[in-house]
């Protein structure tokens, strides 16, 4: 073959074109890796966004699924935090990156990611149906403790919302003992998912002791202080107002809180009940204050609550004015779907208002009641099975692994019978041979 032959050239080309596709590919990969950082360590979020971009655009630029999937988990996670809205279109991508990939890692994470926007939603159902599916998928992998752990953590803190103080104590628990301590994070999440629920059934001894490991694996000033906000809480709801007086007077003066306006006015709310309970009218400008800055912010949520604490100070000094803040934490109670200061806004309302508004709001509160015990028990139910059913998938993995142990070691029993009787049948062979080439000669 002569060295100038067209075919030999065709080959060489291709080499040439293909080397270059190549160094491109890792090149782009290297520029989407850059930009990815960049954004983690933008200030802006807006910057952030545009780099994700630049990022996500270098990714598709390698043909590479690896690196497309990478760049897009880590700019959902980004969406998760500052603009879960925005996260369909993103999901949208990840999911078909996730069907050519195949793996049950990235299904788990992309189903992950799915239940954050359903709970950024109050989609409860679907949020627990995909952190379930996220959960499962991930244990049975085994590649991605982390995610699994966070996922279980999300379910406890929707147990919560229905109720089920002991369902998600189980489920945390369950978390904790995925992590083995990889996470802080997540751990002092699950520690902090825990405590709720022992003062969710009133073992606040319990709680304190969970917000205590939580507040241990605290890493930043504002997470810590949020803990200790909520030790304070524990012990007024345990009845030491001294002790919950004295730690939320410290909080109320600290600059990490003051420049959050919501755990600021949580602060001021919870400091200004406390007081009112222990002290009197004392801690009615603090109420009043937190209830500015939640209207400043127009958190509704955290409204209703200091509607309702308002409404119980004036309740026996000023009825009507009572009246008026029962009135407003229940309409923006109901505007929020916050179900908990809902009830207890239209039961005080059944007691105090007149007449046919009287009838109206009992009407509402036992049918709101009897819907919400249905929805809780009906939950409730779901979250047993869910556990059964994990449980039952756990023990099936197991008894498949042990399966696949013996098979291997059968197979492995097999081989070395398999090699010894060869080894045997040449041995015999050889030996058969020389006694008939003896017998030959003879």
């Amino acid at each position: 073959m002569k060295w100038h032959s067209p075919f030999l050239l065709a080959v060489i080309v291709l080499m040439v074109a293909c080397h270059k596709d190549e160094q491109q590919g890792v090149k782009e990969g290297n520029m989407a890796d850059e930009y990815v950082s960049l954004a983690r360590q933008s200030q802006s979020i807006d910057t952030a966004f545009k780099l994700f971009d630049r990022a996500e655009k270098f990714a598709s630029g390698t043909k590479n699924d690896t690196i497309v999937y990478e760049v897009l988990s880590e700019k959902s996670n980004y969406l998760v935090s500052y603009r879960p809205d925005s996260l369909p279109q993103t999901l949208h991508k990840l999911r078909n990156v996730v069907k050519r990939l195949g793996t049950k890692t990235a299904f788990g994470f992309y189903q992950s990611k799915m239940g954050d926007y359903y709970l950024h939603r109050n989609q409860y159902d679907s949020a627990f149906f995909y952190y379930d599916a996220s959960a499962r998928l991930l244990q049975q992998a085994q590649t991605d403790s982390v995610t699994a752990a966070y996922d279980l953590m999300k379910v406890a803190s929707i147990q919560q919302v229905y109720n089920d103080y002991r369902g998600a104590e189980g489920t945390a628990t369950d978390g904790i003992a995925l992590l083995k301590d990889k996470d802080t994070i997540i751990l002092k999440e699950l520690n902090n998912t825990l405590a709720i629920s022992f003062s969710g059934i009133k073992d606040y001894q319990s709680a304190l002791e969970y917000y205590e490991r939580a507040a241990k694996l605290a890493t930043d000033s504002l997470s810590k202080e949020v803990i200790e906000h909520n030790i304070a809480y524990t012990y007024g709801l345990m009845g030491n107002k001294k002790k919950a007086s004295q730690l939320l007077t410290g909080l109320s003066k600290s600059k990490v809180i003051n420049s959050e306006p919501y755990y600021r006015a949580m602060v001021l709310d919870n400091l200004g009940y406390v007081k009112l309970k222990s002290e009197g009218a004392e801690g009615l400008p603090l109420i009043r204050k937190a209830l500015e800055i939640a209207t400043e912010t127009n958190d509704l949520e955290s409204q209703s609550g200091i509607y309702l604490h308002l409404a119980e100070a004036y309740e026996e000094i000023l009825p009507v004015a009572s009246l008026d803040f029962y009135r407003e934490a229940y309409a923006t109670a109901t505007a929020v779907n916050s179900i908990d200061n809902r009830t207890a806004a239209l039961q005080k309302l059944s007691l105090l208002e007149d007449g046919s508004n009287a009838k109206k709001y009992i009407s509402t509160y036992f049918r709101l009641n009897d819907s919400i015990n249905e929805v809780r028990l009906k939950a409730k139910n779901q979250f047993a099975k869910w556990r059964y059913d994990l449980s039952e998938s756990k023990k099936q993995n197991i008894k498949n692994q042990n399966q696949l142990a013996l098979t291997k070691l059968q197979k492995e029993r097999n081989n070395i019978v398999y090699f010894l009787s060869l080894c045997l049948l040449i041995v015999s062979a050889v030996l058969l041979y020389f006694i008939l080439r003896s017998k030959y000669k003879k």
